[in-house]
């Protein structure tokens, strides 16, 4: 049977990347769910998909992404507008998992599909709540660990002398990039919280970096953060200047001296602007550089590090 799908896949290469695409934007419909449901304490298999008035979804009002465009973003019967995020998050995961099929072997593939889909629900609920669950977390980094020692192929083992076996050295290197990895946003963590007298990182980023390390090493892990720190920067820098602007903007609407009871004729900011003057996600940004690596620098990367160490360190015997 085996070699009767080799043969079929030889024979039309295109069945498997087609299969891959169609099967990551269904998994990018129950991330959906699992995004919007996870924060609340809801269960992400019961009740079924339903609209906001509790109406069961037909299975065709279910089709990952032709969906939404056949019924125009809107509920069928009320009318209510759907999120394009919807759509975007099963193209996204749809896409992704194209990627990772076409750079990594089967086996291993599969495992990085596995993070990638936890990489985008952490990314979305903390941009929603600025909070990422245990449940994304601190399970992905217990599997990283035990997915690293059942499948060595998404370590570079490679790296380790090669005196145990392959599982135990996998395992061994995901434990190091879970520990590189958190460990060092701790201290970031620390040192802000001396210095800012605030922490500028969350627990749930320490864990999810932790995460991060077990399945990519602590290479991957300090990539990330890095990646994570510069895009949040290109990110951030014109988000707060735009929002200075505004600020600006509503400082010359207002009135010099309003009367008592009058309402303030000024720009009102919206909750997540608010929020976000406070606070900013930086799960969105891990998860970002973490799939810079995923997807095609992790050789790049890796090799840099390497050249790094014998730089610096050289031989060791």
């Amino acid at each position: 049977m085996i070699e009767i799908w080799k043969q079929g896949f030889a024979a039309f290469p295109w069945v498997a990347p087609l299969m891959v695409i169609l099967v990551g934007a269904c998994i990018g419909s129950f991330l959906n769910v699992c995004i919007y449901r996870i924060p609340k304490g809801e269960s992400v298999v019961y009740p079924p998909s339903h609209s906001a008035s509790g109406r069961a979804l037909s299975w065709w009002e279910n089709v990952p992404v032709l969906s939404w465009f056949y019924l125009g973003g809107r509920d069928r019967e009320t009318g209510e507008r759907f999120s394009f995020r919807y759509p975007f998050v099963e193209m996204l995961t749809a896409g992704v998992f194209f990627c990772i099929w076409q750079g990594y072997v089967p086996v291993a593939a599969l495992v990085m599909m596995y993070f990638a889909a936890l990489l985008i629900v952490g990314a979305f609920i903390d941009y929603d709540h600025m909070v990422i669950p245990d449940s994304v977390t601190v399970v992905g980094m217990t599997a990283g660990v035990a997915l690293s020692m059942l499948v060595p192929e998404i370590q570079d083992i490679a790296i380790s002398p090669d005196v145990v076996s392959p599982q135990l050295s996998a395992g061994c290197l995901a434990v190091v990039g879970a520990l590189v990895g958190s460990g060092m946003l701790f201290w970031v963590r620390e040192l802000s919280e001396l210095l800012l007298k605030r922490p500028c990182v969350g627990e749930g980023d320490l864990k999810l970096i932790g995460c991060i390390g077990a399945f990519c090493g602590w290479q991957g892990a300090v990539f990330s953060f890095f990646a994570a720190s510069a895009v949040g920067i290109m990110v951030m820098v014109p988000v707060m200047g735009y929002g200075a602007f505004r600020k600006r903007a509503g400082a010359r609407k207002r009135p010099a001296a309003p009367s008592p009871g009058e309402a303030d004729c000024g720009v009102t900011e919206s909750p997540r602007e608010s929020l976000w003057a406070k606070e900013v996600p930086f799960g969105p940004f891990l998860t970002i550089g973490a799939l810079a690596y995923v997807l095609g620098l992790h050789q790049a990367v890796d090799r840099f590090f390497g050249l790094a160490d014998q730089v610096f360190f050289g031989p060791l015997f």
